[in-house]
């Protein structure tokens, strides 16, 4: 953990985002379309770092991607795993407004997905980037502001004060409304009484309306 805080301190990032496979694999298809791939564009922003965990990389090595030269590229940016899972867990702890520690039953994802989420709940300065809708119930609730999904990205991407590459985001973000190809969840998670983290660049916080809320629990039981 104190590796990771120094990885991510040395940076100096603002925003940074830790990237799962489904945002990655969606950023690639940007990329193949467009010409342009929205990671490469982002490092040209001082204040925005991009990262991945080292089992997410692995995941896509066996997945088929190989050791290449993108590979290596992912682990100049990777940061350490803060815990070993195998199967599905759907078990998750959070903070209490009360002070507590407490459980909550949510999705079930895989042990790498599982992993990207505790390592983003034990560093308030992470924002997980997701476009698996079982990450973005599971962690929407755990974590409010600092989750966002790939149009989340492009919209935040193209308004901000940096000129140099607002048309080349307006493109993409054109082209992937009209491209249609991921639809958001309908409803997401909410837990009672959580204490909700703010997105680090924005300082918004997830307030969702009713009708769009799932209630997972509305009281935790303390460990």
């Amino acid at each position: 953990m104190e590796e990771n805080d120094s990885k991510i301190v040395d940076t100096g990032g603002v925003l940074n985002l830790l990237i799962d496979s489904s945002a990655y694999q969606e950023l690639n298809k940007i990329a193949d379309v467009m010409g342009q791939h929205p990671l490469i564009l982002i490092e040209a922003y001082p204040k925005i770092q991009i990262f991945f965990t080292s089992a997410m990389i692995n995941e896509n090595i066996r997945g088929g991607v190989g050791f290449n030269g993108e590979t290596q590229w992912m682990f100049k940016h990777s940061l350490q795993d803060e815990g070993s899972f195998s199967g599905k867990e759907a078990v998750f702890l959070y903070n209490h407004e009360d002070g507590s520690i407490q459980t909550v039953k949510m999705n079930n994802i895989s042990g790498v997905d599982y992993g990207q989420i505790l390592l983003a709940q034990n560093h308030k300065n992470i924002v997980l980037l997701t476009n698996d809708h079982g990450m973005l119930k599971s962690a929407g609730a755990l974590m409010g502001g600092r989750i966002m999904d790939v149009p989340n990205l492009l919209e935040l991407m193209k308004n901000m004060e940096y000129t140099v590459l607002q048309k080349q985001w307006q493109k993409i973000a054109d082209w992937y409304e009209s491209y249609g190809g991921y639809t958001p969840p309908k409803t997401v998670n909410y837990i009672d009484g959580i204490i909700r983290d703010p997105h680090p660049l924005t300082g918004e916080v997830l307030k969702p309306k009713p009708e769009d809320v799932t209630i997972v629990r509305k009281k935790g039981k303390s460990n």
